[in-house]
């Protein structure tokens, strides 16, 4: 699995705040604040992005975009953009703030990763 990271942060911004957690390793590629000021297209530049380097190795078919976000915002620009979305009420919006985006999943917490990677990894439709 590849994961892409998508934050209205510039990029230099984003990865320092990564990197004090440890967690820079796992997205070598995003879309960021100093791509576009518009959500929706700074999402779009980092699934362009991680589809360059996906292409290389798998058909585009296995590809499946996803958005995991905390704002109506996200599950919206997350649709802009074709992707599956799964929204988490850990930001500034309640789960029923949420729930009135319609994502494809709604989780209040990701304390069961499992449930998570199980939607991830295909086990689960929307």
């Amino acid at each position: 699995m590849f994961m892409g990271l998508g934050t209205g942060n510039i990029e230099e911004g984003a990865r320092i705040k990564l990197s004090r957690g440890g967690l820079n390793r796992f997205f070598s590629f995003g879309g960021f604040g100093s791509d576009s000021g518009d959500r929706a297209e700074l999402l779009e530049v980092g699934f362009q992005r991680g589809e360059e380097i996906i292409l290389k190795e798998y058909p585009r078919k296995s590809i499946v975009r996803w958005v995991i976000g905390d704002t109506w915002r996200d599950v919206s620009a997350g649709r802009e953009c074709g992707a599956k979305t799964i929204a988490v009420a850990t930001g500034g919006d309640s789960l029923y703030e949420l729930a009135s985006a319609s994502p494809d999943f709604l989780f209040a917490t990701l304390e069961d990763k499992e449930a998570v990677c199980k939607i991830l990894d295909g086990g689960v439709r929307a």
